[in-house]
């Protein structure tokens, strides 16, 4: 996964998204998001209406062993 994006106007993620809560992280802007930074995610909560957290994403191949020592997804497999 090589797939990158820009990320700002953080400061307004509450009204943009109408969100059910207000995000308590703050965000600075990236013009380079990379996978496997923490960036944050809207989505639907069923109990609290929409929010906004911090979630990490990236890619995870099949074949890890240990999800926790994944930390790129450059990982070459002999």
């Amino acid at each position: 996964m090589c797939g990158r994006y820009a990320l700002y106007k953080t400061k307004d993620l509450g009204p943009r998204f109408n969100l059910a809560t207000k995000p308590t992280f703050v965000s600075k802007d990236n013009y380079n998001v990379a996978p496997m930074q923490r960036l944050p995610v809207v989505y639907q909560d069923e109990a609290k209406g929409r929010v906004a957290e911090l979630m990490q994403w990236g890619f995870l191949p099949f074949f890890a062993k240990d999800p926790a020592k994944e930390s790129s997804s450059n990982n070459v497999v002999n």
